[in-house]
């Protein structure tokens, strides 16, 4: 009968490539092409319009799937015109020791749109001795 290992060795994940930014009218979208073993993916993003070295914002934690989208609808940004970069890792599971470096950041303007306001509403008022 076979002896189990002594040791097991890590698992190893490969760090996401070929990320790809789209502008969408929603907002941002970036995806990728899947990891093989990965369970899930961590996400951060960061405006770098103003400040090339802003802080990354941790988005979410193990998303199950290869696509992230940022929009305005829900947070506030991106802001039409403005430049944010995104960057990937691959999870495996619990702990560091189970994620893949970080993916090379992608980056591209944002250009989200909306649709136009109601028109005004009008109410035409009262003729003199009448109430409404």
């Amino acid at each position: 009968m076979p002896k189990a290992p002594g040791t097991v060795p890590a698992q190893t994940v490969q760090t996401p490539t070929d990320l790809e930014f789209d502008g969408t009218k929603q907002g941002v979208t970036v995806t990728w092409p899947k990891i093989f073993g990965a369970q899930g993916y961590d996400i951060q993003w960061r405006g770098i319009t103003t400040d090339t070295a802003a802080t990354w914002q941790q988005t979410i934690l193990a998303a199950q799937t290869n696509r992230w989208d940022l929009s305005w609808q829900f947070t506030n940004q991106p802001h039409d015109g403005h430049t944010y970069q995104v960057r990937v890792r691959a999870v495996t599971g619990d702990g560091d020791d189970h994620k893949s470096p970080w993916s090379d950041p992608v980056a591209g303007v944002a250009y989200p749109t909306t649709a136009p306001p109601p028109p005004r509403p009008s109410t035409p008022a009262p003729a003199p001795g009448r109430s409404t």
